[in-house]
């Protein structure tokens, strides 16, 4: 959700991504979609002003992968133009609604067998092929792509971006709902979205100086794009002045008075619904995915902050840097308490119980798995065990076990454990005479 700041733009509640950086991250965002490296396919929402250069940069990076841009406005188009016309087809005695897709979407091209041609790039990577020819004018780069590989372009293209420009600022209902369906699911009715396809977004905030509407304020909507902000500095722009051969005087006007470039925007916030999703899904995506931690620090910061809100965001990058990460794993306690046995007598010693909490919680995940009994051997660690649960104050063992005890498996292993009865019954009777 975006909502309007009279503040300066540097103490906004969301940081900025310049578009340069904005460029690195969306380059790999889209090969990652392209070569099939993603585990879960996600979607990018790019949210700037206008003529900051959020489309060019969208058309050049994918001319740069070998990706056909197509580019629906959906201010521009109704329901069924955007989403398919429903027509009756009869399916034996039955009639269903079936819909003719719009010609924006990509397909794949079929071989004799009625199946997706497969086909090597020049690097030797197989792809299934996607039928260019189909999407005629929609293209948005093909003169870039034709420049770039020449007539037989359509030959090269390793993958289709599906670029929903001025998102916030569809109509109707139909619309709307098939914008919700099509980057979270990479669907729409019946259609699939092939492989080898990304889904990216670009709308102006919902300030006074834009006429857009609500979508942003929708829960549904923020929950299923990454949001990120774009801002355009005088270096990237003259980076792109540069790339595009502009006269020179006319940048080495606006290197002399960076104020020529643009005027001043309302700054805006986004405030993005905070959901179990978010971390399990799109974060760890991410992380393990795009490898996110290679980024600069900002981008990381910016990138997050589109999907947890800028105080997690921050706070975990935090988290991270101070290697917080290192808490003591559930396996490392099954393998040998010993070796990180310090580390949880320190937590204890200095009532860190947050830390505690953490560890406990690691284990818990493993030990809640009957099949990771056997994997981690844990019936002939069982000491290992019962020396973390002897370090952990009396509370904190109780409240665990109590959780661990609810799984057959493990109330059956740590019943049979004389050393876990004595710890126990030790807290009770404490607990008993203290009462």
């Amino acid at each position: 959700m975006c909502s309007k700041k009279n503040k300066d733009k540097s103490k906004g509640g969301n940081l900025i991504m310049f578009m340069a950086q904005l460029e690195q991250f969306t380059t790999k965002f889209m090969e990652a979609h392209r070569d099939e490296k993603m585990s879960v396919r996600l979607s990018l929402n790019i949210i700037g002003g206008a003529g900051k250069g959020k489309t060019e940069m969208v058309e050049a990076t994918a001319t740069n992968l070998d990706m056909a841009v197509v580019a629906p406005r959906a201010g521009e188009l109704e329901g069924g133009e955007f989403t398919g016309i429903p027509r009756d087809e009869k399916v034996g005695n039955v009639t269903v609604m079936k819909y003719a897709l719009p010609g924006y979407l990509p397909h794949y091209r079929l071989d004799k067998n009625e199946e997706p041609e497969v086909w090597y790039d020049d690097e030797g990577t197989q792809r299934k092929r996607l039928n260019i020819k189909l999407l005629g004018a929609a293209v948005k780069n093909r003169k870039a792509l034709e420049k770039k590989h020449g007539k037989d372009w359509e030959e090269k293209v390793k993958g289709v971006v599906i670029f929903l420009d001025e998102v916030n600022r569809a109509q109707d209902d139909q619309t709307k709902m098939s914008i919700f369906q099509l980057p979270e699911k990479y669907a729409i009715h019946t259609y699939e979205v092939p492989d080898h396809c990304v889904v990216l977004a670009a709308m102006n905030p919902s300030t006074d100086e834009y006429q857009v509407n609500e979508m942003d304020q929708e829960k549904a909507f923020m929950n299923r794009f990454i949001h990120v902000r774009a801002e355009s500095r005088t270096q990237d722009w003259l980076l792109w002045a540069d790339r595009n051969e502009v006269d020179s005087a006319i940048t080495s006007y606006i290197n002399a008075d960076p104020s020529a470039l643009s005027d001043a925007e309302e700054s805006f916030d986004i405030n993005v619904p905070l959901t179990p999703r978010s971390w399990g899904k799109v974060v760890a995506t991410l992380l393990k995915d795009l490898d996110l931690r290679s980024f600069d620090d900002g981008v990381v910061r910016e990138v997050l902050s589109g999907v947890v809100g800028t105080i997690h965001a921050n706070n975990f990058v935090n988290h991270m840097k101070e290697n917080m990460d290192k808490v003591v794993t559930g396996e490392e306690i099954l393998k040998d308490y010993k070796k990180v046995q310090r580390k949880v007598t320190d937590a204890v010693k200095k009532n860190r119980m947050d830390y505690l909490d953490q560890v406990t919680r690691n284990l818990y995940v493993i030990l809640a798995e009957e099949s990771n009994i056997e994997k981690y051997e844990v019936e002939d660690n069982i000491e290992n065990i019962e020396k973390f649960l002897g370090d952990l104050p009396p509370e904190v063992r109780m409240t665990f076990v109590q959780q661990l005890v609810q799984f057959d498996h493990v109330n059956e292993l740590l019943g049979a454990s004389d050393v876990v009865f004595e710890i126990l019954n030790a807290d009770a009777t404490k607990a008993h005479s203290s009462n």
